[in-house]
């Protein structure tokens, strides 16, 4: 009697019904299980919240980058019609100009002080002045629930190089014709 008496003295001052695995197995086993879950739970908000500016940053780029195409889609139209003075071609150029700007500052998009569309190079700047890529291809990924995701996205991808094509190219292309009056 003293021997229960004392097991229960210490189950209350303790808080815990389970003591020992020997007090009650079934239930440190069940306890075992859910400290295992409870590290694993932690270990996925790490991933997440490390992944979460990354994505978040690219999406908003994308997005920012979206709404430059048809901005510049709009000024291509308006700058195409056949009895548009030269001089208000130049001032849509001057436009598509501050449109390839903006596109510039959303290359250069960071988490953390690190570039976000340099591939795995993330403190090299994506585009070197003359707007050649200078990361590279691989994408910076993390294990979240047993599969591997990518968190980022590479800039040649996004954004296209001088010379290759894409959103680059094609404002420079815009702007170009715009300035040469070519309808």
């Amino acid at each position: 009697v003293k021997e229960q008496l004392n097991g229960a003295l210490a189950r209350a001052s303790s808080g815990h019904r389970v003591r020992y695995a020997s007090d009650d197995s079934q239930a440190a086993g069940e306890l075992l299980r859910l400290g295992d879950e409870t590290r694993r739970l932690k270990a996925r908000r790490d991933v997440i919240s490390l992944a979460t500016p990354w994505i978040s940053g690219s999406e908003t780029a994308v997005s920012n980058l979206e709404q430059i195409l048809i901005t510049a889609r709009d000024l291509a139209i308006q700058g195409a019609s056949g009895t548009m003075q030269q001089e208000n071609r130049d001032a849509i150029a001057a436009q598509v100009l501050g449109l390839r700007k903006q596109l510039e500052g959303l290359t250069e998009t960071r988490v953390s002080g690190r570039y976000i569309f340099s591939g795995t190079l993330t403190t090299t700047p994506p585009f070197d002045a003359n707007g050649l890529y200078q990361g590279n291809s691989e994408s910076i990924e993390t294990l979240l629930d047993e599969q591997t995701e990518a968190i980022n996205l590479p800039g040649d991808e996004v954004f296209g190089e001088e010379g290759v094509g894409g959103p680059r190219e094609l404002l420079r292309s815009l702007e170009a014709a715009l300035r040469a009056g070519d309808t």
